[in-house]
């Protein structure tokens, strides 16, 4: 029988100022135990087809460009021509040999206006054909050394071909892999904590680790948040936007900070003034460090609903929302958390320590690196349907642009 789960997930492709590029799209990895009587190549075919009609291309990438991993067998069948070309960039597997099927098959895409990805490439005379044709050569770190990064550099000089550094795990092989002439970078290394040391934050930032504090008390005061967010225009701004806008289909304007909070009450106030402030303290990082947050938070907020922690919701949106306070301020998790007044076992998770909570956010962090097989396990332990996993990811993700679309409006 036919097994109808969906797992799809993305890992961000970013360019030299760390903007996103494009995103992979990760697609469970192996049919065998699932399609025992179906080829490999058709039901994989058949799982891309199936999720760009479940999620659709937009709601996974944006504007962004999406990368797709092709097999040799799909790519002489035709099967890439299914994908919308203007913003799909063809992986070509690094088991593909370059034959002359596969050659000629590659030309007629770049005719038809697609664009070609080279994976995991190693420089060998018997690829010329292919690089003539790809518009991008990704390159794996942990494969090659930055003297052979330079030197795959310096031959594609002159050429349309952009090189791309993959497994980019922290802030220092992005910035080798870039002298080393690399122009595009993929991997999570912009969530990667670089600790500068115990210093003092900065003035503005120390206002939005209180503002932060504030919300998250046992005891939290509402004219103690009046005074920071009114002391604070860009905030009071984007308090009056966001509870007049059509999230709450309000049937009149509400034009004071007072009535605004009083209206949200606590836990809407707990969300909105994380992400305010999280959007704030992570001003000088990649502004995709707190789309990964957002995604994060609703996706663990999601999974609460569906599990046995559905009083721990909002708990779990805090979670993924705090995930990546050591990357946004450069400052231990534990360290962090110590300042922050939140329950005790929100504090664990945060720490690491294994317990209900922190098992929601290693299934989320294992759904973010494609691991299918953990991804199964954990979901099992979280007691959550593997089924309905793509749509809570594909739901989070529209969550996280639409806040996004707040934040850039005001």
């Amino acid at each position: 029988m036919e097994d109808h789960r969906r797992f799809i997930a993305r890992q961000p492709i970013l360019d030299a100022q760390q903007e996103v590029y494009a995103y992979e799209l990760l697609f469970r990895s192996s049919m065998d135990n699932l399609f025992q009587a179906t080829n490999g190549d058709t039901a994989t075919s058949q799982l891309i087809a199936d999720s760009f009609l479940l999620f659709g291309i937009e709601t996974l990438v944006g504007r962004a460009k999406a990368f797709i991993n092709i097999t040799e067998r799909l790519l002489l069948d035709g099967a890439a021509t299914l994908l919308p070309k203007h913003n799909v960039v063809i992986e070509l597997l690094e088991t593909i040999e370059p034959n002359e099927a596969v050659i000629d098959a590659c030309r007629r895409l770049a005719a038809n206006g697609y664009q070609l990805a080279l994976d995991d490439f190693v420089f060998a005379p018997k690829y010329m054909p292919l690089i003539e044709l790809a518009h991008i050569i990704k390159v794996d770190l942990l494969e090659s050394s930055p003297s052979e990064v330079a030197a795959l550099a310096k031959r594609l000089q002159g050429t349309k071909t952009v090189l791309l550094a993959e497994k980019v795990e922290t802030q220092r092989e992005f910035e080798y892999s870039k002298k080393a002439g690399c122009s595009l970078f993929q991997g999570f290394f912009f969530s990667k904590p670089v600790i500068v040391s115990r210093k003092e934050l900065p003035p503005h930032k120390q206002h939005y680790l209180r503002l932060l504090k504030e919300v998250n008390s046992p005891e939290m005061s509402y004219d103690n948040l009046t005074n920071l967010v009114q002391s604070d225009v860009s905030l009071s701004l984007r308090l009056l936007r966001y509870v007049n806008s059509a999230v709450f289909s309000l049937g009149h304007e509400i034009h004071s900070l007072q009535h605004a909070l009083a209206y949200l009450g606590e836990d809407q106030i707990r969300k909105w003034a994380t992400i305010m402030t999280l959007g704030h303290l992570a001003g000088d990082r990649p502004e995709e460090l707190l789309r990964l947050a957002l995604i994060r938070a609703r996706f663990a907020e999601l999974v609460a609903e569906r599990s046995k922690l559905a009083n721990r919701a909002g708990d779990l949106f805090l979670l993924g929302m705090f995930s990546l306070l050591d990357a946004m301020l450069g400052r231990p998790i534990r360290e962090m958390a110590a300042e922050l007044p939140i329950a005790k076992d929100l504090r664990k998770a945060l720490c690491g320590e294994l317990n209900p909570l922190r098992a929601v956010l290693e299934l989320i962090l294992t759904y973010e690196q494609g691991d299918w097989a953990g991804v199964q396990m954990l979901a099992s332990q979280a007691n959550i349907a593997e089924k309905e996993l793509a749509g809570i990811y594909a739901s989070a993700i529209q969550y996280a642009e639409e806040v996004f679309c707040t934040l850039n409006a005001a």
